[in-house]
């Protein structure tokens, strides 16, 4: 399962996903979740915290969730391309040309 922030995310994973290997999408749940990247993080800990059982979880958050430092919340995070938000990207791209 892959958790990630919100369904702007999602849905770019999943489009990302689509593009570089389309076989791992039938082995792979993106789910959104509503609280944001501190809710990626802390379900991701928990569920790892938890007993050992075929659960396999990885939470990617935006761009823009990167430390500055370069490391990692833990080697189960890891973040979306860009160093901007989904939603500012897309904005990005359809802004009216003058």
């Amino acid at each position: 399962m892959i958790l990630v922030e919100d369904k702007v995310a999602a849905e770019l994973l999943h489009c990302l996903l689509v593009a570089l290997d389309r076989d791992a999408l039938t082995h792979l749940n993106i789910r959104a979740v509503s609280t944001g990247e501190s809710g990626v993080i802390k379900i991701v800990q928990d569920v790892l915290r938890g007993p050992q059982d075929d659960v396999a979880i990885l939470g990617v958050l935006d761009g823009d969730q990167r430390p500055t430092n370069g490391r990692s919340h833990d080697e189960n995070i890891n973040y979306l391309v860009g160093d901007s938000a989904p939603e500012v990207l897309a904005a990005a791209d359809f802004e009216p040309m003058a």
